[in-house]
């Protein structure tokens, strides 16, 4: 069987036992890993990891509750040894460090063709594309949900199985240095670069510098590795100049191995275009709008015609793929009191690049009635967070809003750049948090109305759909 043994994770982990020894157990493979004591299953192995805000320790006892059978500490338990004489418990020096060691040694055993996913904007639904494609020929391990960090990809790696022929995995940062360890914790050998955007510059000097962190991605690539990049991003373009391996482009704009041209929407909820590929043209449909989601498209189809998919495989898939809760699909919805109108949910997350695309969509998708604009603070963008605001406002104020709602502490300057832009004041209003929104547009929104909610979790934009769905303040 695929996996590692306790004696083998010991190794690795330079781990010591604590309490019981595997003994008889030490050729048996190590069970499923988990670092939430809430999804511990009766023989799992249970990571005690220690966050920024919650340590796992904590929460031993609790693990050990709901039959986990391994525990892996950075310290001796606080348990009673007596109580769980049946449990095997390894000591060692970091939970993190550990539990990245042993992803990268199951990632070594495995040994197939692994997809690396980054950039700034788009990542989760490229790398969700790019496994939907890829299933029509491969098995494929993809992330779960956002698992695309010091834990996440650890975790990713730990669900390898011997059935995968492939892995397309996430990898996120928000500071330099964090995706060089998560690219040498699953060694890809087909790294994609969506793009690079002013985010996280709470941590950044620049966007070059984001570019540059970015790009971590490709330092240890293999002698055979193969570059998937954004042509129309001169920053990821630049990154491409100095790869030496083999590199592979998408553009919808210039020329590159993967295009994406003559694009048009058929209705609100979805698009032609023609795509172009090694060999052939081709008209295609997809159920979304947006350009933004067509770039990461055209990433996927660049992906998987490079691990070997034949155009008809992948032209027969796309029909079938779909963006992600809140990013970006517009839905109808029906209010309690039986009021409709039309949603363009796309509050995950938000940046001044990611802004600017949905208000095209906006432009392209929101056809009669009103147009109500939702935009939520964007977070960790540094010094000049004010000034970014005010660009947005600007942009949004290009659309001719019925109203522009801002969201959030920090959201104040979009509505100072949307009336520099010629938005009438009564169009703009400020709302400290996502229920105060929510409870607002509850009673001001018509039947028809299309309504735009960007912004990011971390301020609980996804709320206002859900408050508004459920009759808050109605």
């Amino acid at each position: 069987m695929f996996g590692l043994d306790f004696r083998r994770a010991a190794e690795v982990m330079g781990a010591r036992t604590w309490g019981r020894e595997p003994g008889r157990h030490a050729n048996r493979l190590l069970p499923r890993v988990v670092i939430d004591s809430r999804q511990v299953k009766p023989g799992d192995c249970f990571f005690a990891i220690k966050g920024d805000r919650l340590d796992g320790h904590d929460f031993l006892e609790a693990a050990m509750e709901r039959g986990a059978s391994v525990a892996v500490c950075s310290r001796t338990p606080n348990l009673d040894a007596g109580a769980y004489g049946d449990r095997i418990f390894l000591r060692v020096a970091d939970t993190t460090l550990a539990l990245q060691e042993l992803a990268a040694e199951l990632r070594r055993q495995w040994g197939r063709s692994l997809v690396g996913v980054t950039g700034s904007m788009g990542k989760t639904t490229t790398r969700t594309f790019t496994a939907r494609l890829l299933e029509t020929g491969y098995q494929v391990l993809e992330s779960p949900a956002n698992f695309n960090n010091a834990f996440g990809v650890p975790l990713s790696l730990l669900r390898l199985e011997q059935r995968h022929d492939l892995a397309v995995l996430e990898l996120g940062m928000n500071h330099a240095g964090e995706i060089r360890r998560l690219a040498q914790i699953c060694r890809p050998n087909l790294a994609v670069i969506t793009n690079v955007a002013p985010v996280h510059l709470e941590y950044f000097s620049s966007v070059d510098e984001i570019a540059r962190a970015k790009g971590e991605i490709l330092e240890d690539m293999p002698p055979a590795g193969i570059f998937v990049y954004n042509a129309d991003d001169h920053r990821v373009a630049a990154l491409a100049s100095t790869f030496r391996g083999r590199k592979v482009s998408f553009s919808l704009e210039r020329g590159a191995d993967v295009r994406v041209t003559e694009v048009r929407a058929v209705d609100s909820n979805s698009t032609r275009f023609r795509l172009r590929t090694e060999g052939g043209e081709s008209n295609c449909q997809v159920a979304f709008v947006g350009r933004h989601h067509l770039y990461n498209l055209a990433a996927a189809v660049a992906a998987a015609r490079t691990l070997g998919l034949s155009r008809e495989q992948i032209e027969g898939a796309i029909s079938g793929l779909s963006t992600l809760p809140m990013r970006g699909k517009i839905r109808g919805l029906e209010m309690s009191d039986s009021r409709r109108i039309r949603i363009l949910d796309d509050s995950y997350n938000s940046n001044p690049q990611a802004v600017r695309m949905v208000l095209e969509t906006v432009g392209q998708s929101a056809a009669g009635g009103r147009r109500i604009l939702a935009l939520g603070e964007m977070l960790e963008l540094g010094p000049e967070s004010a000034v970014w605001h005010r660009r947005v406002g600007r942009m949004a104020a290009r659309t001719e809003p019925h109203l522009l709602a801002a969201v959030g502490a920090g959201a104040r300057p979009v509505l100072e750049g949307a009336r520099e832009a010629g938005l009438a004041d009564a169009r703009t209003l400020y709302f400290g948090t996502s229920e105060e929104a929510a409870e607002y547009l509850s009673g001001f929104i018509c039947s028809g109305d299309f309504l735009l909610v960007k912004g990011s979790r971390g301020i609980g934009m996804d709320r206002i759909a859900t408050l508004l769905e459920k009759g808050k303040g109605t």
